[in-house]
């Protein structure tokens, strides 16, 4: 086969390509009710007003990478005070042992402000700092998942050679010593499923005799399985609502091909939306549960998903694929009537391929792109990153699609 032949002779209608050019299309309509959090180009924590675009960065090999559009759906930190706030009452941080520890204050933070506060402990004692917030009481069945920032300024020696966290005494719980380095704020996740008893305070820092100086910021805890974008917390819990970024409308037509198409979408996932998954990559749809075409990803353990596609009332089976959270991978697909072929590439390099020839298009009537959600219902985000959608108006080839996923 001729090297042209592995790509389109007719260049895509819809091209966005959000990790290198960190804008929103003038054709996509975007929506969030709060504000949100997100990793700027610089490395700093940003907030994006109410109904903005979040183009989110993370660090890489030394280097702050850009990762593309940040969809979530909706979450709150059950958190009262997600930085430093000292009073007489509870909710509030404690530093349970002055003897052996002090707090420092004005410590600059991940998002350019003084709202750190620094730890440091004298190695004699116990050290203890609590994050108290509202009482809740889990049902024992359902993950949690605590994080917060810590930067290690100085210290070798902890009692067991751990430096521990915990909520409530209980799950979730870890030893993040390894995950430490000097003089760099680090963000530690840690996921659990927390007995059915109430719960009122986060331990960051858990009866340990240590010589270690460390800067805590950031504490978020929330009621799901993964860590989403922080959400700052002043007296009461911290929200964020969902992302919802659409093309309708004639933004919509002037690109779509009613008869034919492919679809390539370079993507990255954070972790479920729900027990039954769904999360949206991306959805062409009427609005309604019926005629649209989508891939999602659905779960039943941490790395098993399952993509697949459905238009009118024809269904396109789904394959199990093995990814990992927080990797990028990419997918294609093309597409006319009773021709479906897709591609996706799994976390060792291997491609998986669904072949289909029961798609009924010609019964297929959409409206508008949702990136990253789907039209009805609770919209399952894909609580991840969308780096590129690219749209042709014409079935390719399957070693064009294949080409486009290497």
């Amino acid at each position: 086969m001729a090297i042209s032949n592995l790509y389109p002779a007719e260049g895509p209608t819809l091209n966005l390509n959000f990790a290198n050019s960190r804008i929103l299309d003038r054709r996509i309509t975007f929506e969030r009710t709060t504000t949100g959090t997100y990793m700027g180009r610089d490395g700093l924590i940003k907030t994006a007003a109410a109904d903005e675009p979040r183009f989110d960065h993370r660090y890489q090999n030394g280097q702050v990478e850009s990762l593309g559009l940040l969809i979530e759906a909706g979450s709150t930190n059950l958190v009262n005070h997600s930085t430093y706030f000292a009073s007489a009452s509870s909710p509030r941080w404690v530093n349970y042992f002055p003897a052996t520890a002090t707090i420092t204050t004005g410590i600059d933070a991940p998002d350019g402000t003084n709202t750190a506060v620094r730890l440091t402990c004298n190695n004699t004692g116990s050290s203890l700092l609590r994050v108290e917030f509202d009482a809740f009481t889990p049902n024992g069945t359902d993950t949690y998942t605590a994080s917060f920032y810590v930067r290690k300024i100085s210290g070798t020696t902890a009692n067991n050679n751990e430096l521990t966290c915990d909520l409530h005494d209980g799950s979730p719980s870890t030893n993040y010593l390894p995950q430490l380095v000097t003089n760099q704020w680090v963000r530690i996740v840690v996921s659990g499923v927390p007995s059915n008893s109430l719960k009122s305070f986060f331990d960051l820092l858990s009866d340990r005799t240590t010589d270690y100086v460390l800067d805590f910021w950031g504490v978020q805890i929330e009621r799901k399985s993964f860590a989403t974008s922080y959400m700052p917390s002043s007296g009461i819990q911290g929200s964020r609502g969902k992302d919802i970024p659409t093309i309708s409308g004639s933004n919509f037509t002037d690109w779509y091909n009613p008869t034919e198409g492919s679809i390539f979408v370079k993507y990255s996932m954070k972790g479920y939306y729900a027990t039954d998954g769904f999360n949206r990559i991306f959805e062409i749809s009427d609005g309604g549960n019926q005629n649209r075409f989508t891939a999602l990803l659905r779960g039943t353990n941490s790395d098993i998903y399952e993509g697949w596609g459905i238009a009118g009332v024809g269904n396109v089976d789904f394959n199990t694929v093995f990814i990992n959270f927080n990797e990028f991978y990419t997918w294609a697909a093309g597409f006319k009537y009773n021709d479906y072929q897709r591609y996706s590439r799994d976390r060792n390099g291997n491609i998986d391929s669904l072949t289909d020839d029961s798609l009924l298009i010609n019964n297929f009537n959409p409206t508008e792109l949702n990136i990253g959600y789907e039209a009805i219902g609770d919209n399952r985000q894909l609580n991840g990153h969308i780096s590129q959608l690219v749209y042709y108006p014409t079935r390719l080839t399957n070693e064009q699609l294949q080409n486009l996923i290497k």
